[in-house]
């Protein structure tokens, strides 16, 4: 992930966390910085500080002010086609879903932008949207 999120950094993308989270965010915070990739995602937003969850699509526009990017130029990547996928789409950015063998949720009427099976494959699911 590590090394993803890097190359995804010096290539000039914007890197940002949107999280449904119920503990507070320092506890995540020290997750991420005991991984090093805290300063990989500059901007963590995270559900347990916001009055909305995914797929409500404040907590997507929040990120994307921060980062100070629109929403057409932006892609959220997550395994949930119902949260994650269809909550970036409402909000007006493209969606990524990550395929997880912890995630059954059927695709639905939602149709990811792009499907990749690991994190490390984004960076040309990324070219191919372009």
């Amino acid at each position: 992930m590590r090394e993803t999120l890097a190359a995804l950094h010096a290539a000039g993308y914007r890197l940002a966390l949107v999280s449904n989270t119920w503990w507070a965010a320092d506890f995540h915070d020290t997750h991420l910085a005991r991984y090093g990739l805290i300063d990989l995602l500059p901007v963590r937003i995270y559900s347990c500080d916001m009055p909305h969850a995914k797929p409500h699509p404040s907590i997507f526009r929040a990120a994307l002010e921060q980062v100070g990017v629109e929403a057409g130029q932006a892609v959220y990547v997550g395994d949930r086609p119902d949260i994650d996928v269809q909550g970036a789409h409402d909000a007006g950015l493209r969606g990524v879903m990550i395929r997880s063998p912890y995630e059954h949720t059927p695709l639905g009427a939602t149709r990811p932008d792009a499907i990749i099976d690991e994190l490390d494959e984004l960076p040309a699911a990324l070219e191919q949207m372009q």
